[in-house]
């Protein structure tokens, strides 16, 4: 089943978030690494920032690891 636009505005809003990471240029994924990591952004590829951006916004959203699991 392919997603529309109106199926999008129906997502919780971290999906939301998480699904624009994958439409981010380079630039704007090294903002967005500033603002929620609040540091520069590694030297990576586009996939390891997506990677990284998605956990960190789950984890602001949905909470981290127990800390039995650290």
């Amino acid at each position: 089943m392919a997603m529309t636009q109106n199926t999008d505005a129906k997502r919780p809003p971290v999906l939301r978030q998480i699904a624009e990471l994958h439409r981010l240029p380079m630039l704007e994924l090294t903002e967005r690494w500033r603002v929620l990591m609040g540091g520069d952004a590694p030297p990576y590829n586009k996939a390891f920032l997506v990677k990284r951006l998605t956990c960190r916004l789950q984890e602001l959203a949905y909470g981290g690891l127990p800390r039995d699991a650290l």
